[in-house]
Order: C-alpha cells, then sequence, then structure tokens
C-alpha cells in the first residue's frame, strides 16, 4: 500500500467534535447531552456498560467526559484510540484534542467555552475488529493511578519484580489482565523515576559510600563494614570465626561471615562481604580489606579447614594462630576413612579422639605413632590430619587463647538466622538490609543484657546470714561496694552447687589416656556431640592436672556440679 493510499485510509476515518452554539448561563441543559450524570464525579469516570450511540450533533458536559464516552465507545466497538494532540487557550482549557485509531483512524475535537458537539460522525472503518483488542491494545492495557500506586509500593519497599507483583495484583483485581511486559515497563519507569535504576550492585554501593560521607569512620572498599562492626573487631579481635553461606541472593554469590566473641560471652558479627568465587586470591582481597579497615590481625583463626581460606590466613595473617573446626574435621574423616577402615571406623574414632583430647605433646606422640601403624588403610590421610595437628591437637591449641572455642558453631548458628531472614531471589541492597536489622538486633540485645546484669540484685539475707556472716561483714570492712557486690552475688549463688569428695584411689585407677569429661552416671552419653560440646569447657582435665602437681600436696579432691545440670568438676 502506497503512502497516498495510506493518507486516504486515514482521512476516511476523521471524526470533528466542535462546540458551535454556545450557550448562556441562563440556558437549560439539553436533554440529550451525555455525561451530565457525571458531572460531579471527582475520582476517575466509571466504565460504562450501557451501549454507546454516538451521531452528530450529540454534545457532551465536559472535555473529559467527552473523552471518556468516546474511548468507553471504542472499548464496545472492539477497537482502541489514543490521545494524540492537545491545543490549549490561554487560559488553559482545551481547545482541540486529536485521538487517532491506533491502526489507521482519527478525530478531532474543538472545544470553547460551552459544551461539546459532535459535529461530524464517520462510523465506517479501515481495518478488521478483534474482540481481544479490548485485553492487548496498549490503550486499554494501561495501568489506572490507584494500580500504579500499589505497584510503586510494591517495588520500593518490597523490592518484588514482575512476577511476584503480579501474583500480589491477580487476586486484588480479578477482572484485570496483568502481562510481565506491560508490569516490567511499569517497574522500570517506577525505578526510574525513583533512582532505583542503576543496578543491584552500584545501588548498594552508592548507600554504602553515602554512609561513608556521613561517617568518616566507615570503609568501604566495598567490604561491608560499618562503624560499630570496626569498633568491635578492634575491641574483640583475638579470636575470629570464618564460615559461608549460601543461598542467599539471586546471583549465587557466597555470602562470607566473620563472627567474634565480645567480653558477654556473646556472638557479633563483625565483618561481611560477597564472594563471587571461594579462590585463595579472593580470600587474601577479603582479608586484606579487613586488615585496611581495622588495622589489626587477629590472634586466633577457626575455620571450617577449607584449604583456600587457609592459605589466605597464612599469607595476610602470617603471625595468625589457625585453629580447625572439630565439627567438620569428624565430618571429613567420616568421609575419608569410613570405606576405607570399613569395621575398624568406629574403633579409629575412639582412638582418634583420645589423641585429640591430649593435653601432653608425648603422649599425643606416643598415641600418633601407633595409629598410623593400627590403621594402615587410611595411612595417607591420617599422615596429612597429623601434619596439620597444630591446628587441632588440644595440647598445641591451648596455648593459644580460644575463648574456649573447638569449632564453628558459632558462626554456623549466625547462618541459619540470616537464613531464616533472606531468600535465594534477593538483592545485594536486600540482603545488606538484613544484616543491618541484624546489627540493631545484636545491639538491643547487648543493650538489654548490660542492663540486665547491672539491674539484677542478689537479696537472699538467710543465706548470707546463716552461712557467710563472718566473711560479708569483712568484706564490707575491707572493700569497695563494687568489688563487694561481686563477692555478694558469688555468696548467693553458691547454695547453687553440689559437692562430693571422690577418694583419691578413684582417681589413681582411672586410664591416663581418657580424657572423658566427669559426667552423673545416670547422664552418661558417649555420642560424639556430646563430646565434643563439653569439651568447649574443659582446658584442662584432672588426670592432666596431677601429673603437673606433687600428690603429696595434695589433701582432698571434690567434686562440684549444678543443681539440674550434668556437668562436673
Amino acid at each position: 500500500m502506497s503512502d497516498k493510499e495510506n493518507e486516504v485510509l486515514v482521512n476516511e476515518n476523521e471524526i470533528y467534535k466542535e462546540n458551535e452554539i454556545p450557550v448562556s448561563e441562563d440556558e437549560p441543559y439539553f436533554r440529550n447531552i451525555l455525561g451530565s450524570e457525571l458531572e460531579d464525579y471527582n475520582s476517575d469516570l466509571p466504565l460504562i456498560s450501557t451501549p454507546i450511540e454516538i451521531e452528530e450533533g450529540t454534545k457532551f458536559i465536559s472535555m473529559p467526559i467527552a473523552v471518556h464516552f468516546i474511548e468507553q465507545y471504542a472499548r464496545q466497538k472492539n477497537f482502541a484510540i489514543f490521545k494524540y494532540k492537545n491545543e490549549t487557550f490561554p487560559d488553559g482549557t482545551s481547545r482541540k484534542r486529536v485521538l487517532k485509531c491506533d491502526l489507521g483512524g482519527r478525530y478531532k475535537k474543538l472545544l470553547r467555552p460551552a459544551l461539546v458537539t459532535i459535529t461530524t460522525f464517520n462510523n465506517e472503518y479501515n481495518h478488521n475488529l478483534y474482540s481481544e483488542t479490548i485485553k492487548f491494545t496498549p490503550m486499554y492495557k494501561c495501568f489506572s493511578q490507584e494500580i500504579m500506586e500499589q505497584i510503586e509500593f510494591y517495588v520500593v519497599h518490597g523490592h518484588c519484580d514482575a512476577t511476584m507483583t503480579r501474583n500480589l495484583l491477580q487476586p486484588k483485581y480479578p477482572d484485570r489482565i496483568f502481562l510481565c511486559s506491560d508490569l516490567t515497563n511499569a517497574i522500570q519507569k517506577i525505578k526510574w523515576e525513583k533512582g532505583l535504576n542503576q543496578g543491584d550492585a552500584a545501588i548498594l554501593l552508592t548507600k554504602l559510600l553515602e554512609y561513608q560521607k556521613k561517617d568518616s569512620e566507615w570503609f568501604v572498599k566495598p567490604l561491608i563494614d560499618d562503624t560499630k562492626q570496626r569498633q568491635r573487631w578492634i575491641k574483640f579481635y583475638n579470636v575470629i570465626i570464618h564460615d559461608n553461606t549460601a543461598r542467599t541472593n539471586k546471583y549465587n554469590y557466597s555470602l562470607s561471615l566473620f563472627i567474634l566473641i565480645e567480653n558477654y560471652n556473646k556472638s557479633r558479627l563483625a565483618a561481611q562481604a560477597f564472594m563471587q568465587d571461594e579462590r585463595s586470591e579472593s580470600y587474601e582481597w577479603l582479608l586484606q580489606c579487613c586488615l585496611e579497615a581495622c588495622e589489626i590481625t587477629p590472634s586466633t583463626f577457626v575455620t571450617d579447614a577449607d584449604p583456600a581460606m587457609i592459605a589466605a590466613v597464612s599469607t595476610v595473617f602470617p603471625r595468625t594462630h589457625h585453629m580447625q573446626c572439630l565439627f567438620h574435621l569428624y565430618q571429613n574423616i567420616f568421609k575419608n576413612l569410613h570405606s576405607k577402615l570399613g569395621s575398624l571406623f568406629q574403633e579409629f574414632l575412639k582412638d582418634f579422639k583420645n589423641i585429640q583430647h591430649s593435653h601432653c605433646e608425648s603422649v599425643f606422640e606416643r598415641c600418633s605413632e601407633s595409629l598410623v601403624e593400627k590403621y594402615s588403610a587410611g595411612k595417607k590421610y591420617i599422615t596429612a590430619l597429623l601434619n596439620r595437628k597444630n591446628t587441632w591437637v588440644k595440647c598445641f591449641t591451648s596455648r593459644h587463647f580460644t575463648a574456649s572455642i573447638q569449632s564453628t558453631q558459632r558462626a554456623e548458628l549466625e547462618n541459619a538466622l540470616i537464613q531464616k531472614a533472606v531468600q535465594s531471589s534477593f538483592s545485594f541492597l536486600q540482603v545488606q538490609e538484613v544484616l543491618e536489622n541484624r546489627h540493631e538486633t545484636e545491639f538491643i540485645n547487648n543493650s538489654y543484657s548490660i542492663w540486665k546484669t547491672a539491674t539484677l540484685q542478689y537479696t537472699q539475707p538467710f543465706v548470707i546470714q546463716t552461712f557467710f556472716s563472718e566473711i560479708d561483714n569483712l568484706l564490707k570492712k575491707y572493700l569497695t561496694q563494687l568489688i563487694h557486690d561481686v563477692h555478694y552475688k558469688q555468696m548467693c549463688q553458691s547454695v547453687c552447687y553440689r559437692a562430693f569428695q571422690i577418694p583419691m584411689t578413684e582417681i589413681t585407677i582411672s586410664d591416663d589416656d581418657s580424657f572423658e569429661p566427669f559426667y552423673e552416671k545416670e547422664n552418661n552419653n558417649n555420642s560424639s556431640e556430646i563430646s565434643i560440646e563439653a569439651d568447649e569447657d574443659r582446658e584442662l582435665n584432672l588426670q592432666s592436672l596431677i601429673t603437673i602437681v606433687n600428690p603429696n600436696e595434695i589433701l582432698e579432691i571434690w567434686k562440684i556440679s549444678c543443681y539440674n545440670y550434668s556437668k562436673c568438676y
């Protein structure tokens, strides 16, 4: 079809609307005026279900109502129109409105300061009419202001994508069709207007840089590390626990967490970063960022025995003592030796636990040699474990301050809390917001612990007067009030313990290589989980203590335990 034919077809569908007869204020409305019942509408005009008939001479109360009737007429006839041109008078009222058929036709409307009248009407079409037009044509797919406000709320505050937004809107508007393409366009428009179209990483970095601009203590490189975290690292750098957690964001980047232990024995989040991979070079970059931010290296660094992280720690923190998580150690032992040793595996596991708990280096060396000879089927892997003895054997790890840590359990618990709050579809910014909420929760819990400790009153006058009256009088005489209060609490708590004297013969007949903790007989449990957990609190067992003390200087041995608690000392 030539351009000339196109022009002819377009002209054939012209509709002209204009006001020919001015109406004075005293002249009554004509009975054939359409839309007079909508004159007082302040919100969106309603859909018109009754058939609309338009002919020459039809009048409307105003231009918006005229446009609305024409749109509804087009909907009923299964074609679509769109607003093409608008001319106004100096006072802002419409002079001329041009609306075109989306497939070629157009109509014109002219307005002067009275009624709107159709002067020419052509009811012939230059294209086929389809009922699906009212569903899929751009004009009828436009979202109302109410729906756009809903979409903006979901996008800005809920960070919803097109699919999630559609799932939320469809039940609320069941008669409306929501195409993902339309929702995507609307979402992109909102993001552009709100400045959210920079990309996930760019938005996160921009937010962090804003924090840094407000507070110079922020360190952004782009390691996520705020002022409180830096101060926390500098103050409690002695023991740092590292672990990664997966499925926290839609890019499948692992979230690398650093956990420390503060003076109230609480786990606190020290630093975190998104890691694209888990190579040694990436970990070196991560640790270097921590070093630049805090300018202090940890005393002890606990990991899950990842070779890449171990290599990075030895490079960036050469003076830091590396410790291996016992939980992951036993997991790896099962994977590598269970099939090789077969029926001997359980016996090997018992022998291995004994040497792992060794407090005496000579005892460890003697037992480790026999271990390799006895279980030759796993000699290669056992030898590799013994070469890393400084990271997991008690007699070597006890030379360093570890805060009684033997595993990455604290980091695993932090991972579990974060996993409950995030989803695999989250963006970096959403994960960061979850971490900020976690920081705020930690701060509130820590403040509550400090307040509770400071305000908790121990008032047990019966205990003090009955058992410690003379001691309490001496303490009041020579100690300050704060120090006296500490001893007062200890005296009140003393009634919560029970003590049993242990005969020397019971101690001397026990096996020197057996390092099982003291338990009440009715609560014996040989599971590996209990053994590792009990060892968290026990830096030195009785047998090892006796070996370094002159037996003639031992007067009595007492076993102390808390009521309703199985551990004894």
